[in-house]
């Protein structure tokens, strides 16, 4: 099984090109929803930047504590778990191994 993931700026049509690849029998879409805590601010993008190439306890400490967040809020609040169901854990996974 490969995973693809499209993603682009806000309102450019990404969503266009996953309905499109979507109407193949070969292609299974995860859910309707976009896995937003990959590129959104705090996400696993500013989380990487943070931990590789801007390095400090400052920067690390904060990007994590942020990630944190944005992860707690995406998997549960008060408006529903919105990815949790879909997502299979990884955002929490993935701070569970930085930790």
């Amino acid at each position: 099984m490969r995973f693809i993931s499209c993603a682009s700026y806000y309102g450019s049509g990404s969503s266009a090109i996953t309905d499109f690849v979507s109407e193949f029998d070969t292609v299974y879409s995860f859910t309707d929803e976009e896995f937003r805590f990959v590129q959104d601010p705090d996400g696993v993008s500013d989380l990487e930047y943070n931990l590789v190439e801007n390095f400090n306890r400052h920067n690390s400490g904060h990007a994590i504590k942020r990630y944190k967040k944005l992860v707690d809020f995406y998997c549960g609040n008060m408006f529903g778990k919105k990815y949790e169901k879909f997502s299979m854990g990884i955002g929490k996974n993935i701070l569970k191994n930085i930790l």
